[in-house]
């Protein structure tokens, strides 16, 4: 091979591998994450009973496989409405990820720079972004001090009840059930609208409630006692 046509071979051959490596150095673009596929599903704002600084806040997957979400962060979750930076962290498919100020059982992430206040409108909303600064999930546009739902003194936390709607509107959330909430775990289903408690704080819910049998019998048994003593009265008239 002339000498000319094999110094062109190399210096080509040395140009790809120039092109190959400046290739590798570069980073792969980080493929961003769609709206809703990571929701906010449950905060407990007011901390536990008894303990308000411990804090948390729960995470869900809505999608059917493994999300990423290191460099991810909260917006106004953090203190002084700062956002609370994710480091590291995965989501499992249709599965959970909590993030706590205090270390509770079932943790995946402690920190203390986690902060809520209980008055929302100072707060802020809670915004979820992913590591493009995309907005992914968020709660409700404050309107007044309270939060959109859960309760201080009780420690009932704030559920989300559908985590395939939209975050920010205010009737997909509500009040925990029991106190504590259901960290890692699924929401309870919405309460009915008719549901009532009973006796020393009981939740009946509709199908549940104290049965109208006795109560009608009762009803009619003074119904016919009252038109007996009126007959009665009568006679003796």
């Amino acid at each position: 091979m002339p000498k000319k046509l094999r110094d062109y071979f190399k210096n080509k051959v040395r140009r790809g591998l120039l092109v190959f490596l400046i290739w590798l150095a570069i980073p792969l673009p980080i493929l961003a994450a769609k709206p809703l596929d990571i929701v906010i599903n449950e905060i407990a704002w007011m901390g536990t009973a008894g303990q308000p600084d411990r804090e948390w806040i729960e995470l869900y997957n809505n999608r059917g496989k493994e999300i990423n979400i290191s460099g991810w962060e909260i917006e106004n979750a953090g203190r002084k409405h700062q956002s609370l930076k994710i480091s590291q962290g995965k989501i499992p498919a249709k599965g959970f990820f909590l993030i706590c100020k205090r270390k509770l059982a079932n943790c995946n992430l402690i920190s203390s720079r986690l902060s809520l206040t209980n008055n929302y409108g100072d707060n802020g909303r809670i915004v979820l972004r992913d590591g493009l600064k995309n907005n992914i999930d968020q709660t409700p546009r404050p309107e007044e001090r309270k939060w959109p739902a859960g309760q201080s003194k009780s420690g009932l936390t704030m559920e989300r009840i559908n985590p395939a709607r939209e975050g920010d509107a205010f009737d997909n959330w509500q009040d925990s059930q029991f106190p504590g909430g259901t960290p890692k775990a699924k929401n309870y289903k919405p309460l009915s609208k008719r549901a009532v408690f009973y006796g020393r704080g009981q939740l009946l819910r509709p199908s549940s409630q104290p049965p109208l049998l006795p109560a009608l019998f009762l009803a009619l048994s003074l119904a016919t006692a009252s038109l007996f003593l009126k007959i009665e009265l009568k006679k003796r008239l």
